[in-house]
């Protein structure tokens, strides 16, 4: 799988299933919310993972495994923003007041 991301990219959940014996601490991701990447780095499985602004852990998360705690890349994908584009509004607007 091919990743970019970094910090301060705006990401949504396409995934947010656990494995068995899975169990989050705290707040969780949840598929179709945006979330703020706040760290990018690796597991102890040398894999990709993304911490976010906007998921506070638990404390005893925190306190067993410090900063390192995130979700695999393979749950996000990138938010598509798309510039607004209004000419054919002021197109229309140009044209009304020349045939006015």
């Amino acid at each position: 799988m091919t990743w970019s991301f970094k910090p301060g990219d705006k990401v949504v959940c396409v995934d947010d299933s656990t494995r068995p014996g899975t169990i989050w601490y705290g707040d969780a991701p949840e598929v179709g919310k945006i979330y703020t990447i706040k760290r990018v780095f690796f597991d102890v499985a040398d894999s990709p993972v993304l911490s976010f602004l906007e998921i506070e852990r638990s404390y005893r998360s925190k306190a067993e495994h410090g900063d390192n705690i995130g979700y695999g890349v393979r749950r996000f994908r990138p938010v598509q923003t798309k510039k607004t584009d209004i000419s054919i509004f002021t197109d229309m607007l140009t044209s009304s007041k020349v045939n006015a």
